[in-house]
């Protein structure tokens, strides 16, 4: 609100009481709006003003809408020299500038402790200057976070390899095992005379020692009673000559073996020798 007019060449104080509102968009278009009433005479002065090079230099440009008055445009421009502010602003009939009517304005500022005009740039671009620094360290953070993943990931893809290595490492040592335990499995099954399988070379089997004494008689089939300690082997000794002869005691009494190995009191059926 202002108060202008206080003095005139008649002599007569007829002052004009001004009220304006203003609303700013995106820091540089200002629209406007002065309301001017003195005696017999009101006008109302929409308008917008631009700002350029940061507020350094101002243009604005309005209609005068005539309430009891003659159609007007209004028409200004300002340079802010911080502390100092220098305005210029004038009115003209709308009908065109032959006509009575209008008016013109300078006005000079000078704005204590306001900061200086260039001050404005410099702060702008320390601006500047800080934002990229914080989008730099931001960027920095996020490249450090990514380092830090990919050491972990790869720490963790070494301690997996490393634990697989360990795992193939101990599956062939138990598969080694487990070829010896089936080799061994083989020669006790050789030993005691099963037939199911053969894994050569076979450890020697020791039997005990009988008296040896050729057969009373030769004509088979014929049987045999297993007294305690003898094998399939020994019997077939005994009987044929030759222990590698026992399978054929073992397929023709398959129901008095236990194991591989004869009980002892059964009465065998000693086959005649035919070699297979």
């Amino acid at each position: 609100m202002a108060v202008l007019d206080l003095t005139q060449e008649i002599g007569l104080p007829e002052p004009t009481i001004a009220f304006g509102l203003s609303q700013t968009w995106r820091d540089w278009i200002t629209f406007a709006g002065d309301m001017r009433v003195r005696k017999k005479l009101a006008q109302f002065y929409p308008g917008v003003e631009f700002s350029f090079f940061q507020g350094l230099l101002k243009a604005r440009a309005g209609k005068g809408v005539p309430l009891g008055g003659i159609s007007q445009l209004a028409l200004g421009a300002g340079v802010n020299f911080s502390p100092v502010v220098v305005d210029f602003a004038m009115t003209m009939p709308w009908g065109g500038y032959t006509k009575n009517g209008g008016s013109y304005q300078m006005s000079v500022q000078y704005r204590f402790d306001a900061p200086p005009f260039y001050g404005r740039f410099v702060g702008s671009a320390a601006r500047q200057a800080e934002d990229l620094k914080s989008e730099l360290l931001q960027l920095d953070d996020r490249r450090r976070t990514l380092e830090a993943q990919a050491t972990a990931a790869q720490a963790s893809k070494d301690s997996v390899d490393g634990q697989l290595r360990s795992m193939e490492g101990r599956a062939r040592v138990m598969q080694e095992q487990l070829r010896e335990l089936e080799i061994k499995v083989d020669e006790k099954r050789f030993q005691l005379g099963a037939p199911e399988k053969k894994v050569p070379p076979a450890a020697p089997v020791v039997v005990p020692k009988r008296p040896a004494h050729k057969p009373a008689s030769l004509v088979f089939p014929r049987n045999h009673k297993v007294v305690a300690g003898e094998t399939l082997r020994s019997i077939a000794a005994q009987e044929y000559g030759d222990p590698a002869m026992w399978e054929l005691l073992y397929q023709a009494n398959p129901d008095k073996i236990d194991r591989g190995l004869p009980r002892e009191g059964e009465v065998l059926l000693i086959p005649p020798p035919v070699r297979q």
